[in-house]
């Protein structure tokens, strides 16, 4: 490709991932993929929504014991594998509890972003706007959902 430029560069976002964090990253994905972790070729139905929620449990019991900086981990691996992962978004049952599950993941972020960057061992220069950015465009996805049914409630993700 051609050579970025400063203009592109101002537009770029990154998120720092030391060892710790990459395996957070890779555990969360493996844990919602569950067999098919690794394969090639997916396949995904309307009970994947159901697995969202059930990892999600799961994660939200490991949370109060976590120390911040783990938390923060373990918060970004899912929230990435769940955004990469996206079928679940557009694929669920009505009442399937998405909603109620997204508003406690924002409360999560907004408690755990309250920590210092020291705390959370991340950088203000690059990884805190780069995980602003990223949960920017997870809201815009994730307040999407159900847009065009008047009968679904609409999703907040209320992160800041």
């Amino acid at each position: 490709g051609r050579p970025r430029s400063d203009e592109d560069m101002a537009h770029t976002r990154w998120i720092l991932v030391d060892e710790g964090r990459a395996r957070a990253l890779d555990d969360a994905n493996d844990a919602l993929l569950g067999e098919q972790a690794g394969d090639g070729f997916l396949m995904f139905n309307t009970s994947f929504s159901y697995q969202v929620l059930e990892e999600f449990v799961d994660l939200a019991a490991d949370l109060p014991d976590a120390e911040p900086a783990a938390r923060f981990d373990k918060l970004l691996g899912f929230t990435r594998a769940i955004h990469n992962h996206d079928v679940w978004m557009h694929d669920h049952e009505s009442g399937w509890g998405g909603p109620k599950m997204l508003k406690k993941l924002a409360k999560l972020w907004k408690s755990t972003l309250a920590e210092t960057d020291s705390t959370l061992r991340i950088d203000a220069e690059f990884t805190r706007p780069g995980v602003e950015c990223f949960l920017d465009e997870f809201k815009e996805a994730v307040e999407d959902i159900d847009a065009d049914y008047d009968d679904c409630p609409r999703v907040k993700f209320a992160w800041q």
